[in-house]
């Protein structure tokens, strides 16, 4: 339950050596930049590094030809090929991409051939028959020549009108299920009106290409050798292209690396900040991580480096790196989720790693359906690398455990050979074990509450606030006062004593502005008036006491939801078994089918409550969540020197 300790490092040295720091102990290093004109505010006279960046343009030119080649993006060691050079860098991405690009529209110029070619032998495998050239039917000075295809319904109708016809020769080439292919000729005079009634039966004109030259069978070979002569082609294309690639990749991610290198030791500069002789950097680095840094800058024995802690440096706020056992680390995500902790607040992943994996067994116990989970969330994890599969893995082993606590396998109570604690047998208990549950929660988040407060030094925060001392006292006294009212304990409390810490508890919360400040030592009085300070607390205080009740009531959920689980199931069985007894075997595509749809919503719908319940009434009570992430300026490896 830790955030890694910070330490603020000021850094001082001639203007001349600042790239040369920056790329030697800033970039790739544990070190995350401030701006050092508002960290460095006792230092008079600072100017920013107001240039353009020369990197920006061309990194992203680097990429835009890594997506069009189809290069991988890696950052390679460059420090044997230095020095290098910008203008090299840009020479080495055009010269790339002009030869990727020929080769490129080479192969889409073939592309369209074979294309325009396919085109063309469809139209013409319609009209094989034909031995005549093309080009005389075109050349005819008193008939005019027509090739196209009508429906196959039009041609059996209208066949003996065609016959008929003087002015009009049809001669079908092809006869398919829906359509008639065919040559029609009529006299140059007749043209229109044969226009027009083949239209009336829906005929389509093919047009030819020009390109057909000889009969069909010819033209159908010559094409066919020329879209085999493209593809052959285009075959080599490919290989070049490959060729092409492979040679000067190497050459290709040695200039991405350097640009991307310099691009981010560049962008340093924006955090930095230089008078006429020394520059100014600061920043934060782990304090595991301080020595080996401070290690680095001794190559450097002009440039001074100072050490400060975090409390030392009021107006900067100090980044967040978490640091959990791996055992609690998939629960960041969800942490994040909600927000990072501020660096001077508890990490709550352990506790949530821990509640969050008891109530969702809690509310979904089920042996069998929860080793199912586990295996689905087992192969996110390991096969899509998603984050929420590992969480599901420990929420389903949980079900597991649950499930032969309630001896339940896959809907069926009574499954293992011995007596566990039913369900459905036991309504009352598993809610009163929901509100007890819910009861010890929100008592712990009271305590991690008072912890952050005196981690803070916030003392209204610790012991006069609702969820703080004062209210962890006042939750416990109406806690046991209903207790006690309702007959369930009788404990050595009595009424006057439990109506006395109520008054003092609630008495505390209600001037837990002045009493905070004046432990602060500040001025003790409100800012505001006294009328409106006692009516806006006087409203604060029935906000407590409804909180208490409503976030209290909330946990029922959890014992509802296993109730819900075991009443799915039974109806499950039900339709199972149909109208058969208790002890027939039942319909088991039913049941399979059954459990999947249990397990679906139903391990859905407990996923999003139980992390409602710990946003909303365990994390409120003691959690911000404002801190700012920890984002090192990092380019995937690091060189040896520069």
């Amino acid at each position: 339950m830790s955030v890694s300790p910070m330490k603020f490092i000021s850094i001082i040295g001639p203007l001349e050596e600042f790239e040369q720091v920056v790329r030697s102990c800033v970039i790739n290093w544990e070190f995350y930049p401030e701006n050092a004109s508002k960290a460095l505010g006792a230092v008079r006279r600072l100017s920013p590094f107001d240039q353009k960046d020369p990197y920006s343009d061309l990194l992203a030119e680097a990429k835009r030809i890594a997506g069009v080649t189809g290069l991988t993006l890696d950052c390679v060691d460059f420090m044997d090929s230095m020095p290098l050079d910008i203008q090299d860098a840009e020479s080495c991405f055009l010269a790339l991409e002009e030869r990727f690009a020929h080769l490129g529209k080479e192969r889409f110029d073939l592309q369209e051939l074979i294309r325009s070619n396919d085109l063309i032998l469809r139209q013409l495998s319609h009209f094989r028959e034909m031995d005549a050239s093309y080009q005389s039917f075109f050349q005819f000075t008193y008939v005019r020549v027509r090739l196209g295809r009508m429906p196959r319904e039009s041609f059996d109708c209208f066949r003996q009108t065609m016959d008929d016809r003087q002015d009009l020769f049809f001669f079908p080439t092809g006869v398919e299920t829906e359509y008639v292919y065919g040559v029609c000729l009529t006299p140059r005079l007749s043209v229109e009106q044969v226009d027009s009634f083949l239209a009336l039966l829906l005929f389509e004109r093919i047009y030819i290409s020009d390109k057909v030259q000889g009969s069909a069978v010819e033209a159908i070979k010559a094409l066919e050798d020329e879209n085999a002569n493209a593809e052959k082609r285009l075959a080599e294309i490919e290989k070049e292209r490959q060729s092409l690639l492979d040679t000067e990749r190497e050459s290709f991610l040695r200039y991405y690396s350097y640009i991307s290198y310099m691009e981010e030791a560049f962008a340093i500069g924006r955090y930095a900040a230089h008078s006429q002789e020394n520059f100014y950097l600061a920043g934060w680095t782990p304090a595991t991580e301080l020595d080996s840094f401070t290690d680095a800058l001794e190559a450097f024995p002009s440039v001074h480096c100072n050490v400060n802690d975090p409390e030392h440096m009021l107006h900067v706020k100090p980044p967040v790196k978490l640091h959990n056992a791996r055992v609690f680390k998939p629960f960041e995500d969800f942490v994040s989720m909600y927000g990072l902790p501020s660096y001077d607040e508890l990490d709550p992943t352990p506790i949530m790693a821990i509640t969050y994996t008891l109530v969702f067994g809690m509310m979904f116990g089920d042996a069998g359906q929860g080793l199912v989970l586990a295996l689905i969330g087992y192969v996110l994890w390991k096969l899509r690398r998603m984050w929420l599969g590992r969480i599901l893995v420990y929420a389903g082993f949980s079900s597991f455990f649950f499930g032969l606590l309630y001896n339940s396998f896959f809907g069926l109570e009574g499954f293992f050979p011995y007596e566990g604690f039913s369900v459905m047998d036991n309504t009352n208990t598993i809610l009163l074990v929901a509100v007890a549950l819910g009861c010890t929660l929100l008592s712990l988040a009271m305590v991690l509450n008072i912890a952050n407060g005196i981690r803070q030094k916030d003392w209204q925060k610790s012991f006069f606030s609702a969820n703080g001392l004062a209210g962890l006292i006042l939750y416990w006294a109406l806690i046991i006062s209903v207790l006690k009212i309702t007959g369930f304990w009788d404990g050595p409390l009595s009424f006057p004593v439990l109506a006395a810490l109520i008054v003092l508890s609630l008495t505390l919360i209600f001037l837990g502005e002045p009493l905070g400040k004046a432990l602060s030592g500040k001025r003790a009085l409100a800012s505001e008036g006294i009328g409106e300070y006692v009516m806006e607390n006087l409203f604060e205080l029935v906000d407590v006491l409804l909180s208490y009740m409503t976030n209290t009531i909330s946990f029922l959920r959890v014992g509802a939801f296993a109730l819900s689980h075991a009443g799915m199931m039974l109806v499950v069985y039900q339709l199972a078994r149909g109208g058969g007894g208790v002890g027939s075997a039942g319909n088991p595509v039913v049941i399979v089918l059954g459990n999947l749809l249990v397990m679906g919503i139903e391990g859905l719908l407990v996923g999003i409550q139980v992390l409602r319940l710990e946003f909303y009434e365990i994390f409120g009570r003691f959690y911000t969540g404002d801190g700012e992430q920890f984002i090192p300026s990092f380019v995937d490896h690091r060189p040896a020197s520069f």
